[in-house]
C-alpha cells in the first residue's frame, strides 16, 4: 500500500515541476563555460545607415561600416578663381549634420536637399529634390576622368538605384552630405565610392 501511495506522489511531483533545459556548454580556450541564452522575436541586424536623401523615394540601408569610409580631406582654400562658385558655400555649410529628409541648412541636410542648395544659392540653378530625379537632368557624364568642377556625381549605394548625390570640385575629390560626417569633401578614388559611381550630370 505504502509503494502505491509512493509511487503516485512521485509521479505527481515531476508532473507539476517545471522542466530546466539545460544549457548547452561551450569551449573559450580550454576552459568550458555555459553561456545561456535568452529567447529573442527580434531579427538581429548591424546598425544601418539610410544613406540616400529619398524622402522621396525609397530609402536603402547600409552597414554601420559607411562611418568608416570617408577620410578627413578638409575645407577648400577660397582662392580668386570665380569659377569655382561654390566653394565658399562648402565652407559656410561644412559639418552639417546628416538626417535623411533633412532640409534645414541651419540643423541638417540629406544628400540631393545640400546639392540643391548649392546650386540654388551659388548659381541660381532650381534642381529637383531627390537624387533620382537630379539623375535625369543634364548631359551624362560615363567616365570619372571626363568630370570637370560643378558636375553631379552619382552612387548606386546598394549597386542597384541611384541613392545618392554630391557635386565634383576637381582633383578627384566631390562635396556631399555624409552620413558619418555631414557636409564634406570625399575623394572618388576611394574604393567605396568608386565601385558604386554610377556616372555624373552636366547641368550647364
Amino acid at each position: 500500500m505504502y509503494r502505491i501511495i509512493f509511487m503516485i506522489s512521485f509521479l505527481f511531483f515531476f508532473s507539476c515541476s517545471p522542466v530546466v533545459k539545460k544549457e548547452k556548454p561551450e569551449y573559450k580556450g580550454n576552459k568550458k563555460v555555459i553561456v545561456k541564452k535568452k529567447n529573442r522575436n527580434l531579427t538581429e541586424t548591424k546598425n544601418s545607415w539610410a544613406y540616400d536623401d529619398n524622402s522621396v523615394d525609397e530609402s536603402s540601408s547600409y552597414s554601420n561600416d559607411l562611418k568608416y569610409v570617408d577620410e578627413i580631406v578638409g575645407k577648400p582654400d577660397i582662392g580668386t578663381d570665380s569659377n569655382r562658385i561654390f566653394d565658399k558655400y562648402i565652407n559656410k555649410y561644412w559639418g552639417i549634420p546628416y538626417r535623411l529628409g533633412g532640409e534645414n541648412p541651419k540643423k541638417n541636410l540629406d544628400c540631393s536637399a545640400y546639392v540643391r542648395l548649392m546650386f540654388n544659392e551659388a548659381a541660381g540653378v532650381k534642381l529637383p529634390r531627390s537624387s533620382k530625379d537630379q539623375f535625369k537632368k543634364g548631359k551624362y557624364i560615363k567616365e570619372m576622368n571626363e568630370l570637370q568642377y560643378g558636375d553631379l556625381v552619382f552612387f548606386k549605394m546598394n549597386f542597384k538605384a541611384i541613392s545618392h548625390v554630391g557635386i565634383y570640385i576637381g582633383d578627384n575629390k566631390f562635396t556631399h552630405a555624409s552620413t558619418s560626417q555631414g557636409v564634406t569633401i570625399s575623394d572618388l578614388n576611394n574604393k567605396y565610392y568608386k565601385a558604386r559611381f554610377a556616372g555624373g550630370r552636366r547641368i550647364w
